[in-house]
């Protein structure tokens, strides 16, 4: 009776520890320097079709900052995850010409089963070459569905 009741303790003290260590794992913070799976000259095209790229969902992220280099927009992101690399996408929502500045409406999906929550930083480096008319033609102010940041992409005539 004494073994049986020695072994059930055994158990129940490796099994939290366990999941004592599984938890800790996955509760801190991340950074990702230079992108998952990104190299720094990369860029991730945008998806131009506008009636299926509406039905995408992803998780939840926050732009923190963006950086113009040639065509590459690169965006810094916060997101919850940081036990696999997420399937990241593009998508140009919606154009809006009539508005002066031009405006795009643009989202960054997410994807990907994650089952921990570490804060995840990344940066995505965004192509967005579709635009550089508009740019040349008085500018366009970018937006991200979801996010308070903007930029103003505008570029001289040539």
């Amino acid at each position: 009776m004494r073994n049986s009741s020695l072994f059930s303790i055994t158990i129940l003290v490796s099994a939290l520890i366990g999941a004592f260590l599984f938890v800790g794992a996955c509760t801190t913070s991340k950074k990702v320097a230079g992108g998952q799976g990104l190299t720094e000259k990369s860029c991730i095209t945008m998806n131009i079709d506008q009636a299926t790229n509406k039905t995408l969902k992803g998780r939840a992220y926050e732009l923190i900052s963006l950086k113009l280099q040639n065509n590459c927009l690169t965006a810094v992101v916060d997101y919850s995850g940081g036990c696999s690399n997420p399937e990241i996408s593009v998508n140009l929502l919606e154009i809006d010409r009539a508005a002066y500045p031009k405006q795009a409406l643009i989202d960054i999906v997410i994807q990907g089963e994650d089952a921990c929550r570490e804060l995840v930083s990344d940066s995505i480096a965004i192509n967005i070459s579709y635009l550089e008319a508009m740019a040349r033609d008085g500018g366009i102010k970018l937006r991200f569905a979801g996010q308070e940041k903007e930029f103003f992409y505008a570029l001289p005539l040539k």
